[in-house]
């Protein structure tokens, strides 16, 4: 092997174990239509739900979105569902942001845009979704779609790992690759403490916001 060729193979396997070493996306479930959660819709069948999305109704935009991408539509329809996401993410809907995040990282109904999609992510984290509060982390310490930061990176992992059903595994592995570098991690779970205040800051204020049972 000659000394350029050690040299590739060598900055190659560095490139591999850095890759391994932080956490994947999260997968979620396939995406679970309103009238299935036990939740129960506001709307008696298909052509009302549609009527009350084009009207503007944001949880009817969210669930045309779920049915375009996993409901009656043979094979998924994800132009569709963006669509519809679209206009649900707009009006505020995380989980709108959250598919979406998921259906533009995949390139599914348009272009990947890596970028975009930890955009989507972002929004649905800061309104308080583990699933893209994990999603966030990885990105943030893969560098994927922005710009890499170990720090800010771990702090979103241990935001998620506060949900019982987010798997711990992609902070302890996060931490470990930050071993040799504690001031990292100290800072990490400094700015968890604060990102934890501001989402609880939030939660108080939206529900504060909440009109008042009768």
């Amino acid at each position: 092997m000659t000394a350029r060729s050690l040299l590739l193979f060598t900055l190659g396997l560095a490139a591999a174990v850095e890759i391994a070493s932080v956490p994947a996306l999260a997968r979620d479930e396939r995406p679970k239509l309103l009238s299935t959660t036990g939740d129960g819709p506001r709307w008696k069948d298909e052509a009302e739900m549609k009527r009350m999305a084009e009207a503007g109704d944001a949880e009817a935009c969210l669930e045309m979105g779920l049915l375009a991408e996993n409901g009656s539509a043979n094979p998924p329809d994800y132009i569709e569902a963006r669509m519809w996401y679209e206009r649900a993410a707009s009006k505020g809907v995380i989980e709108a942001d959250f598919r979406l995040g998921k259906l533009v990282s995949e390139g599914l109904g348009g272009s990947e845009n890596q970028a975009a999609a930890f955009h989507h992510y972002l929004k649905a984290a800061e309104g308080g979704m583990a699933l893209a509060q994990y999603n966030v982390g990885a990105m943030l310490s893969s560098g994927r779609g922005v710009r890499r930061n170990y720090v800010e990176g771990l702090a979103w992992l241990i935001v998620a790992s506060r949900d019982p059903e987010i798997d711990p595994e992609g902070e302890r592995r996060l931490r470990e690759h930050l071993g040799r570098r504690p001031s990292d991690i100290a800072a990490a779970e400094k700015r968890a403490a604060e990102l934890v205040a501001k989402l609880t800051e939030r939660e108080a204020t939206a529900d504060a916001a909440k009109p008042a049972q009768p």
